[in-house]
């Protein structure tokens, strides 16, 4: 096929593959595809609008020659840089280097990745016109239709717009031209099939390019797949306003719950949990046995779902794959928000849920605690079950569930790490365990008051800050309670750091307490903010910014801080210690540049990043300078037995090293080892321990050694003082460990309170 002449000096060069039946892996071509690009003769100038995939490239560059020298191409304007669109832009740069590549600079940044290499690019911004040669182009900037780099490109003398994605179909057409199309019904199928898989997704976006397409004067629209659109204009931007404008068909409050059930126990805490929440209120739920289920339909009801439950068990410790499919099949920038969770039942080991549960917050949703069973429900199950729906649906119409006011809370405490917490909850809220590590504890009640006037300061906000704050508050409620932390989150779950580097999380949804909590317990935070100075004679803290504040009693809680071994090289900015969200957020920003990581230290938390790296596909290296893993856990045989395992799993392992210096001018490039090896990286962790901070404390002359000297009140040297958490040593001990910093701030706390 040659290349066709849409109109004097405008030409469609593009590919026709209406053999393919598999697009971009996932999406089903019933009629193959096209991929269309064009050329526009302006006067002494040529542009080049979009490119074929670099598979066609042999035939695509024929086509060019029928209309022009390659070399005689002086622009080329990219309007989406995926591949099937930009493939051949790199051969294209090989034959006329001198081409001048028109992009948004998202485009551009995507393009430099797919190229690999320089070339001379022009950045152009929303509404931007440019004269080139005798025609003007418009440049529409309309971000994630569907990638966010992409953009329209308006021919003003022409009235053509070239739009890529949008109003594309895989429908692999040899006349080119939508007014040829004799298959009206099987070209709309496939185009609606298109529309639902690459722009729907993004239908707000969508509408938004619609409004700005019909102020246009159009006579045809040129896509990146599929037809070109020169008659019907207006029919096909009515269809997509309709299709874009979602109706959801549900008269109220809708919760969707898929679900697969081996031996009928998870199908048994369905019904149960499903009871619950309609009792909860005006609220339907619609569930769906997933073997029998059409998973279209349940796609379409989970788009229009309010709350959304999973339900799996575990089989061959994984969740199954009928719910992994519908996961994988939903999306952030569709489902992000929506109230949702997992539940199931399991054998022995039971990480179906949870795995359920972290693609739940990789899709940015409102995620409640799983609720797990073993084996089949018990009666006692079931009432959990009724009461896990109960207040599922509570939170769905945001409004306090009556259920939770009547009996004393019941407790929990994991074994792993310590924390105590609601019964009801299946996952431990700070190291991620399930409720087999939970065992039953009896809830404090605090008995003794001492309403005062006291304004109590409390420096830090990690897990000894926060208990110090809620055991005032249960003795003292009239009393002032200020925090000062110098980062700008509320206290967060920082165990949870090491875990979940690759889910993104925010810090809300690692908040040990949201934001209401703080106002109910009147308890002020000021974030952001370093404390310089504690004048232990005036009672008086000073500010980064030149603040002061009073206090009555103070609480030392300033944490500590990872150690950094004196290693040349361990200044740049790719070596970073994880012990703050700002710290996953670095890592996060240099991963789209790393494939190779080194991890220096083999400890508990070491080897979390280091699986979390290996989850994001790095290739991992881990450095203990000790003869084994995790020396003060393990004995030598559970340590190699550890080692094994990791190594089992593709991550390297080298103990016993010594590490002379980190590789690389401006950027790491590896680690240097004793040995003269050099392991390859490009972000090296460092998890070796911390070191508490002191020198506020030594600067105010409080006693400290290795950390802030306290007795068994938390008590520190200077009256009214108390330390506690990472910071505090007691009795020569500074146990620098979660669980400790929970108790010793409770113990600070009552204390302070009298």
């Amino acid at each position: 096929m040659k290349a066709l002449k849409l109109r004097e000096n405008f030409y469609w060069t593009g590919i026709v593959d209406d053999t393919l039946r598999v697009f971009d892996i996932i999406m089903y071509t019933e009629f193959g595809t096209t991929y269309n690009s064009y050329v526009m003769k302006a006067g002494d100038k040529t542009i080049l609008f979009e490119t074929a995939k670099e598979k066609f490239f042999d035939e695509y560059l024929e086509k060019l020659q029928e209309v022009t020298d390659v070399n005689q191409i002086d622009y080329l304007v990219v309007n989406h840089t995926e591949p099937d669109h930009a493939g051949s832009v790199e051969r294209l740069l090989a034959l006329n280097p001198g081409l001048k590549i028109i992009a948004t600079g998202c485009a551009v940044g995507f393009l430099k990745e797919i190229v690999n290499g320089d070339f001379t690019a022009i950045t152009v911004q929303d509404n931007q016109e440019m004269k080139i040669g005798d025609k003007t182009l418009r440049f529409l900037v309309v971000p994630n239709l569907h990638w966010p780099d992409t953009m329209y490109t308006y021919i003003e003398e022409e009235q053509i717009l070239v739009t890529c994605d949008s109003f594309g179909s895989h429908y692999g057409f040899h006349d080119v031209l939508a007014s040829k199309v004799t298959d009206h019904e099987g070209y709309m199928r496939a185009t609606k099939y298109y529309f639902d898989n690459i722009i729907g997704p993004f239908k707000p976006y969508m509408l938004k390019a619609l409004d700005r397409v019909r102020e246009l004067d159009l006579s045809m629209i040129c896509p990146g797949h599929g037809p070109v659109l020169d008659d019907k204009i207006d029919f096909m931007l009515d269809t997509y306003q309709q299709w874009c404008t979602v109706v959801n068909p549900n008269p109220r409050k809708t919760v969707v719950m898929p679900y697969v059930s081996a031996y009928g126990y998870t199908k048994t805490l369905a019904e149960k949990i499903a009871e619950g929440i309609r009792d909860s209120g005006d609220i339907d739920v619609h569930s769906f046995d997933c073997v029998e289920a059409d998973q279209a339909k349940v796609l379409e009801e989970l788009g229009f779902a309010d709350g959304i439950l999973f339900g799996t068990p575990t089989i061959v410790g994984e969740a199954l794959k009928p719910i992994w499919d519908l996961t994988t099949s939903i999306f952030a920038g569709t489902h992000g928000g929506k109230l949702a969770s997992a539940f199931g039942s399991y054998g022995w080991s039971g990480e179906g849920v949870p795995h359920i549960i972290e693609r739940l917050r990789q899709l940015r949703m409102n995620v409640v605690d799983g609720f797990r069973v073993r084996f089949k429900p018990s009666e006692s199950d079931l009432m959990d079950a009724y009461d896990y729906g109960y207040n599922f649906g509570c939170l769905l119409q945001q409004k306090e569930n009556p259920r939770k006011k009547s009996g004393r809370t019941r407790l929990v405490k994991c074994l792993v790490c310590g924390e105590i917490f609601d019964a009801s909850l299946e996952v431990c809220p700070v190291c991620g365990v399930g409720k087999e590590n939970f065992v039953p504890v009896e809830a404090e009640d605090v008995q003794f008051r001492n309403d005062t006037k006291d304004f109590y300061v409390i420096i830090g906000n990690g897990a000894a800050g926060l208990n110090a704050a809620k055991a005032i508050r249960e003795r003292d409620k009239t009393g002032s309670i200020l925090m000062i932390s110098n980062e700008p989150y509320s206290t967060y779950n920082r165990p949870m750091l090491t875990k979940s580097i690759m889910a993104g999380l925010d810090e809300k949804q690692i908040a040990v307490e949201d934001a209401a909590w703080y106002q109910e317990n009147n308890v002020i935070q000021i974030l952001d903010r370093t404390v310089t100075a504690v004048d232990t004679k005036e009672k008086e803290v000073s500010m980064d910014d030149g603040s002061k504040v009073r206090y009555t009693k103070l609480i030392y809680a300033a944490g500590s801080e990872c150690f950094i071994p004196p290693i040349q090289g361990a200044d740049k900015p790719q070596v970073i210690a994880i012990r703050r969200l700002s710290d996953i957020r670095k890592i996060e920003a240099l991963l789209p540049q790393v494939k190779h990581v080194a991890v220096i230290g083999g400890g508990v938390l070491g080897l979390e990043a280091a699986w979390e790296m290996h989850k994001g596909r790095c290739q991992v290296t881990v450095l203990e300078l000790a003869p084994m893993l995790m020396g003060r856990q393990l004995d030598e045989s559970a340590g190699e037995m550890l080692k094994k395992i990791s190594e089992g799993q593709g991550i390297q392992i080298h103990t016993g090293v010594q590490i002379t210096s980190i590789e690389g001018e401006d950027c790491v490039t590896g680690v240097k080892l004793g040995s003269g090896e050099v392991i390859p990286a490009e972000l090296v962790i460092v998890s070796c321990g911390v070191r508490a901070n002191t020198a506020l404390a030594q600067a105010a002359g409080i006693e400290t050694d290795r950390a802030v000297v306290v007795d068994a009140a938390m008590r520190t040297s200077v009256e009214d003082i108390f330390a506690c958490g990472d910071c505090a040593q007691y009795e020569g001990i500074n146990y620098a460990i979660w669980p400790q910093a929970v108790e010793q701030g409770k113990v600070a706390g009552a204390n302070a309170a009298g």
